[in-house]
């Protein structure tokens, strides 16, 4: 998918290698600035997430490719399948339980049922209740340049980062493990109580808070100067976190 926006990519044309990197990066910014070519399901990029990528795409050696600040979502979807689905909620902000119901109630032929009193259903959709953190997958200019991105964001809580691919590309992708997925209908069927269904929407609220606060350190991190100073230490730069307030 396009450049900066959503947790699909779509690699922009140009020369591959190192030598193509500024090619490469312009068409992805001139993409990022289309909200025409924006295929994601919010449509823009998200809010939370957008001082971390234009921090990043003015710097010399690194742009977005894809990101996703983090969403609770509700998503109705071909049982034992990856691909395909509705949409029934998402939200890249916290929600609380009236939104999730109100979501289920507005898939056609849906009808609560307790755990107790639930019983095998027809249809074969699965609907499935989501946590996913942030994500944001970089292009970097050089093999340096991606090992000290992913240790900023590694110190920063992002503990699952690393380089995905150094051949044509020098990629590197920031994520946490800060994920939750339960299933809560099928076949058209609540298969939760209402009571269950606010223990997830809790849940993921405190997730997404978490993700906020390392979304914060991370961009702090990034404008304190963490990825620009070849001389320091970004172990240097992430345990000078004096003052440091995390801001929702």
């Amino acid at each position: 998918r396009a450049t900066g926006r959503g947790r699909g990519s779509l690699a922009p044309p140009g020369e591959t290698g190192s030598v193509g990197f500024d090619a490469r990066k312009a068409c992805s910014l001139d993409i990022l600035s289309n909200v025409a070519k924006d295929a994601s399901p919010k449509g823009t990029i998200d809010s939370y997430i957008e001082p971390i990528v234009s921090m990043i795409n003015g710097m010399r050696d690194f742009y977005t490719t894809s990101s996703c600040s983090g969403r609770i979502s509700i998503m109705s979807q071909p049982f034992n399948k990856t691909k395909g689905g509705k949409w029934l909620l998402v939200s890249h902000k916290k929600i609380n339980c009236s939104e999730a119901k109100e979501a289920l109630t507005n898939l056609s032929n849906f009808s609560s049922v307790t755990p107790a009193t639930a019983a095998p259903v027809g249809g074969k959709d699965l609907v499935v209740f989501r946590f996913e953190p942030m994500v944001l997958s970089v292009e970097c200019r050089t093999l340096a340049m991606a090992d000290r991105l992913v240790q900023c964001a590694i110190l920063c809580g992002f503990r699952e980062s690393g380089i995905s691919s150094v051949k044509k590309r020098v990629m590197a992708t920031i994520r946490t493990s800060l994920r939750l997925e339960a299933p809560v209908g099928k076949g058209g069927r609540q298969l939760v109580s209402d009571e269950y269904l606010q223990v997830l929407c809790a849940l993921a609220n405190d997730k997404l808070h978490q993700n906020w606060i390392r979304m914060n350190r991370f961009h702090f991190q990034i404008c304190r100067g963490a990825l620009c100073d070849p001389n320091i230490r970004v172990e240097e730069y992430v345990n000078r976190r004096t003052n440091y307030t995390c801001v929702e």
